[in-house]
């Protein structure tokens, strides 16, 4: 009986190590079919929207009224924009990002293997990156993007990191931010030093409410400011110092940080000289690469359905807050760390929300987080409900002393 128990529970998981598997495949496959073939590309995102969609349906009664209610509006509203444009696909295939975290929790998620889970995955990413040179796909792929991959792939070994922290973890972040340095990309390195240095710090430093919601706060509203914040460093002589002669020379890039002021200065003028039914509400189309993820999804969500995201993020991370605080959850703190290190490359890059290739595994993390905070929830409640029965059977309890009694 005990038996049939644990095979009931496991039918109605997701193993960890399956939806990694999967994410991770999706999310090479969808990148790699972006530039290579139209036809598997619509085949793996129709797929995509589809799939998402129909379970997002089925699993509303465990998702919180308030994510329904923003991916509900920014399908709708933008949606119905689009229609004047005639240009529907943009929106649905940029829903996958929104719904994907609430579909991978749609059942408890079986953490029990997470160490083994992320060492395997890190490893395999650290083996994909050393024979990018004799796979064509790879070695041809833009630098940005390949790096976000790599990227991506190795928040596995940040979330190891925070899991159990030891010289071995340690070393292994080490070399995911070499790694990074040397796939090209200054955005992903630079973030990737100063999340390592964050997640040096003690657990106990790290789930205080304050320091908390500093970085995930930071780590959100970064993609609003970056344009003020280059503007600061370029004319700061220190700053402007450190970048040209401590990270410049290191990658092959030839923009620098008036190229990147000039660009958004560009896209701000375009957001803002819209119409305001356009400004507020958005385009519905994906048409311009903002390169910076709050002014692509305004173009997509418009300024409403943007706050509506960022606050829903903010929202998420609180539960993991509530997780982290009360079961000292590890995990979830590591999820939320690389997630927010994702968020913080959106300052000068897209490819989390706004975009119609969907990169899948940030949103399995995402997912985590939610299945512990769900998986929490239900703790309490059950506990709750125990403390109410006992009260009950108390004051029946009670009522038949009295009753014997006269």
């Amino acid at each position: 009986m005990e038996q049939k128990s644990i095979n009931n529970q496991q039918k109605n998981e997701y193993k960890l190590s399956t939806l990694y598997a999967i994410c991770l495949v999706m999310m090479f496959a969808v990148e790699i079919a972006f530039g290579h073939s139209t036809g598997l590309y619509t085949v793996l995102m129709t797929g995509s929207i589809l799939v998402t969609t129909w379970m997002f349906l089925r699993s509303t009664s465990r998702i919180p009224p308030f994510c329904i209610f923003v991916c509900a509006y920014c399908f709708i509203v933008p949606f119905l924009v689009s229609l004047s444009g005639n240009d529907i696909q943009d929106v649905p295939m940029t829903m996958v990002s929104l719904l994907l975290p609430f579909v991978l929790s749609s059942k408890p998620i079986n953490t029990d293997n997470v160490e083994k889970t992320c060492w395997v995955v890190s490893v395999a990413m650290i083996l994909l990156n050393s024979f990018k040179s004799i796979i064509p796909v790879l070695r041809d792929m833009n630098i940005n993007s390949y790096t976000f991959l790599i990227y991506m792939g190795l928040a596995a070994a940040l979330i190891l990191l925070h899991y159990k922290k030891s010289i071995w973890t340690i070393l292994l972040n080490f070399y995911a931010v070499f790694i990074t340095m040397n796939a090209g990309s200054r955005n992903a390195f630079i973030v990737a030093v100063l999340i390592f240095v964050v997640s040096l710090l003690p657990y106990p430093v790290l789930s205080r409410p304050l320091v908390y919601r500093l970085i995930y706060a930071l780590s959100l509203s970064y993609q609003i400011f970056s344009l003020s914040f280059l503007e600061y460093v370029e004319t700061n002589s220190f700053l402007t110092g450190i970048f040209e002669n401590y990270v410049q020379p290191y990658f092959n890039k030839s923009w620098g940080i008036e190229s990147r002021v000039n660009l958004y200065s560009g896209v701000a003028e375009e957001i803002w000289k819209q119409d305001i039914v356009k400004l507020l509400f958005g385009n519905g189309r994906a048409f311009f690469h903002a390169h910076n993820g709050f002014y692509q999804m305004i173009f997509i969500y418009g300024l409403i359905g943007t706050i509506f995201i960022l606050a829903m993020y903010a929202y998420i991370f609180e539960m993991g807050l509530k997780v982290v605080r009360k079961k000292h959850n590890h995990l979830v703190m590591g999820c939320v760390i690389a997630m927010c290190s994702l968020f913080l490359m959106q300052g000068a890059d897209v490819f989390l929300l706004g975009v119609k290739s969907c990169k899948f595994v940030p949103f399995l993390l995402v997912g985590i987080i939610l299945s512990e905070y769900y998986r929490l929830h239900e703790e309490e409640k059950a506990q709750k409900d125990e403390e109410i029965e006992a009260f009950k059977d108390q004051i029946r309890k009670n009522n038949a002393i009295k009753s014997e009694s006269s």
